[in-house]
């Protein structure tokens, strides 16, 4: 038979009476118990009966005169917090001497409170046809004493391994969820008052730290009042479980603020170390999708080749009254770009502006095209035809030129203002891993009535969406030729990204048009890019001329292209004759 002994758990041995080769459906029975015929209580023999023997199975370690039932070695026994133990098991016959079960194929299982946990991870089940196991058993946050259990059918055998604490070094902090709760009184199912924030504490080796003690305390929004600020904590410190996660519930009080959880751990040396949480805002209105508008200051900064070139991103919201005044520090907007760095949060002050600072830095997409996105929790939009201040069917149509609802936000990584699977990035709001685009139903806090009203009171993302060019002021190329009207000569010219794509040249650049030889009838001469946002890559600039009529001089027209601050190189000239 195969003689594959498959894992099991508990007593020490089991005997396994394995039939020798050969004979058929009516052979002897190995050991014939009550038999009232030959080879009554022992194994049977003689030349008319089947070649018999008997296997007990121990699991141990050792073998033969050496074999120690029930334990097995583990090496190192004392491990470091993320260490690392060989386990070393023998799989014998205990009715031959306890020599090593070989050329039977044999399944140890491996089992314990820290490989349950996930907190430590072992190689299971291990198969051998030497008798012999050796399996490495890796800590992965798991500390004290494991004991592991080794398990063979239902012979076992135990090794502890003891591994240190993990001393906490460093600590994190996950989204708050939700980012936005309401304050006591204006909570519903859709939009609680309270909000969860979980930390998780790791060691220096990044690995998470069970049982550290880490401990919560509220901070403010430079804008609030603590003397009237009433939002709690459920509790002041916690400790980190499985995964190093510590987390606290942050209680909104009946004010409108934002808050951060500051969350401190102590190190193994005495230091501490601290770190917020990102905000949480309490507020009693929310802005609504098509009061909610992102402006730049610099569409085509010239980033390509310098860092830190600033572009100011401005948020203006309202709430679904188009009231701008959504009471100070009510709404935490979150950014993210596809290209430089930006400032991750503004908050909407008293007249529902805010603003953060886009700074160029790597990564720089190839096109130059950047792509962000603000985004904040509010309402859906609708026409309140029949004033109730509430939603009801029939208010929710599109208008020309006003966005009810946007659907998931998303960041445009292709620059194309639309979502593209596989290409963009998509935040998802309900958690459901697919991206949602608008639904055509109303959804925000005027729904009152979902059931009649075919509305959700859920709040939702409220979104805006800016491109911007990271232009350049190098390996610019142009021509300067004869346009579509009498006399007109026109510059086209652009510049190069560092991946070697064209790229519009920077908001500021100079194009000055000198003749010699000739005359140029326009009244300006001089052209400055102004804040523009340029979706090819060239740019144009036009005058009217007209050369000498003396014969023996050829007019010769000049563009010179000066880009903006950083560039100190020399202007780049085009010249055509006429």
């Amino acid at each position: 038979m195969s003689g594959k002994f498959l894992a099991r758990a508990s007593a020490l041995s089991l005997a396994v009476f394995l039939a020798a080769c050969g004979g058929d459906d009516s052979s002897t029975p190995i050991v014939n118990v009550n038999s009232d015929g030959d080879g009554s209580g022992g194994t049977t023999s003689g030349g008319s009966q089947d070649d018999t023997g008997s296997t007990t199975i121990a699991i141990g370690t050792g073998n033969s005169d050496t074999f120690v039932e029930g334990q097995f070695s583990a090496s190192p026994s004392s491990i470091p917090a993320g260490g690392t133990s060989i386990l070393g098991v023998s799989v014998v016959n205990a009715s031959a001497g306890n020599s090593l079960l070989a050329g039977e194929e044999v399944s140890v299982e491996f089992t314990s409170r820290c490989i349950s946990s996930g907190e430590s991870s072992v190689s299971s089940p291990a198969i051998t046809n030497s008798g012999l196991v050796e399996v490495e058993y890796q800590s992965n946050g798991c500390s004290g004493d494991d004991v592991i259990t080794a398990s063979v059918d239902n012979a076992t055998a135990q090794a502890t391994v003891s591994i240190e604490a993990a001393s906490p070094y460093s600590i994190s902090s996950n989204p708050p969820v939700p980012e936005s709760i309401a304050p006591v009184g204006n909570a519903n199912s859709a939009r609680p008052s309270t909000s969860t924030v979980t930390f998780t504490v790791i060691d220096e080796d990044g690995n998470p730290v069970r049982g550290a003690n880490v401990t919560f305390t509220l901070s403010y929004s430079e804008r609030a009042n603590p003397a009237v600020e009433d939002v709690r904590l459920d509790r002041s410190s916690a400790t980190s479980g499985p995964g190093g996660e510590a987390s606290v519930r942050v209680r909104a009080g009946q004010q409108n603020t934002v808050v951060r959880v500051i969350a401190t751990i102590v190190r193994e040396d005495g230091s501490a170390v601290s770190i917020p949480s990102p905000p949480i805002s309490v507020n009693s209105f929310l802005p609504d999708q098509d009061s909610f508008s992102m402006s730049i200051s610099n569409f085509m900064p010239n980033a390509q080749n310098y860092n830190n070139q600033t572009t100011e991103i401005t948020i203006n919201g309202g709430d679904r009254f188009n009231n701008n005044d959504l009471e100070d520090g009510n709404a935490v907007v979150n950014f993210v770009a596809s290209g430089g760095s930006i400032d991750n949060y503004c908050v909407l002050d008293s007249d529902g502006i805010c603003t953060v600072t886009w700074r160029s830095t790597d990564p720089r997409p190839a096109n130059g095209r950047v792509a962000i996105l603000a985004r904040t929790v509010g309402d859906e939009s609708f026409r309140d035809l029949n004033s109730n201040d509430e939603f009801d069917n029939g208010e929710f149509s599109p208008e020309p030129g006003i966005v009810f609802e946007k659907g998931e936000a998303y960041l445009d990584f292709n620059a194309d203002r639309s979502y593209t699977a596989g290409v963009d990035q998509f935040f998802d709001y309900n958690g459901d891993s697919n991206y949602n685009g608008p639904d055509g139903t109303y959804d925000g806090s005027a729904c009152l009535s979902p059931d009649s009203n075919n509305c959700s009171a859920g709040p939702v993302t409220v979104w805006d969406q800016g491109l911007i060019v990271m232009a350049s002021d190098s390996g610019i190329t142009g021509t300067l030729a004869a346009g579509g009207a009498p006399n007109q000569y026109c510059l086209a010219v652009s510049a190069t990204t560092k991946a070697g794509q064209p790229v519009p040249l920077p908001v500021g650049t100079t194009i000055d048009f000198e003749i010699t030889d000739g005359t140029i009838l326009s009244s300006v001469t001089s052209f400055e890019l102004g804040n523009t946002y340029i979706s090819g890559n060239t740019i144009e600039a036009c005058v009217l001329a007209t050369e000498d009529t003396d014969p023996a001089t050829t007019a010769l027209l000049k563009a010179i292209v000066t880009p903006p601050e950083p560039y100190t190189g020399s202007p780049v000239e085009f010249s055509s004759t006429l």
